[in-house]
């Protein structure tokens, strides 16, 4: 019994390696009273590093932070002084090709019935493709946001120069014949009725078709025209 109770723990350890090294999982133990770490030897694959490769050193990761996210290693320790769910974060390390590599954490306390556990177990995975595909995605909406912007400055623009065109063109264009039609009623008022009344409804459909522009431009432009 004892010997099948053994290889039983045998084929479950053996699944459990298989099943780490497949999902392409790391593991990391790191006592934050001592410093004392420990990486497995999957955690040191993603860093391009054999297990014989990489000490199990505190400064083994923390020298390979991106210069932006030295503060996860004081938020890890933040966390163990008062843990609260669990300890959950992204970062870059130095990969053994120079290039950085983006990290995601999920790590507890261990549990220590004999006192305070200063003690933080975790896993970590690469993230790198997928906050690649984010920061695309980032990417396209600020371009999509600007272009957007570019448009409406755009249309804005076209519709200035088209009341700005009405206003200066057509608007003064009315306004000459107004008055040409104010200086024939000057001229030849007296002279035919007939003749009067239709200058007369000349300039009430000049006026008309003045207000009709104004109201136009204004409505392309509102308060760019005061005076046709």
């Amino acid at each position: 019994e004892l010997r099948l109770a053994h290889d039983a723990v045998a084929r479950s350890d053996a699944r459990l390696r298989l099943l780490v090294t497949v999902s392409g999982t790391g593991f990391w133990d790191w006592d934050v009273a001592t410093d004392e770490v420990y990486y497995s030897p999957q955690f040191k694959k993603l860093l391009g590093y054999a297990d014989d490769e990489l000490p199990n050193h505190y400064d083994s990761v923390a020298s390979r932070l991106h210069p932006d996210d030295v503060g996860v290693m004081g938020s890890a320790r933040a966390y163990v002084a008062a843990p609260i769910g669990d300890y959950r974060n992204e970062f870059r390390l130095l990969h053994r090709d120079g290039t950085y590599r983006w990290l995601a954490t999920r790590a507890a306390v261990l549990d220590d019935r004999s006192g305070p556990s200063t003690r933080l177990v975790g896993s970590l995975i690469d993230i790198t493709e997928k906050k690649s595909e984010q920061f695309k995605l980032e990417r396209s909406h600020e371009e999509l946001r600007l272009l957007s912007g570019d448009l409406l400055r755009t249309r804005e623009d076209d519709r200035t120069r088209i009341a700005r065109e009405i206003h200066d063109e057509l608007g003064q264009s009315l306004t000459a014949l107004k008055m040409d039609v104010a200086w024939l009623q000057r001229r030849d008022s007296a002279k035919d009725q007939s003749w009067t009344q239709k200058l007369k409804d000349m300039s009430a459909d000049l006026d008309d078709t003045v207000a009709t522009v104004r109201r136009i431009a204004t409505a392309l432009r509102p308060g760019l025209l005061d005076d046709l």
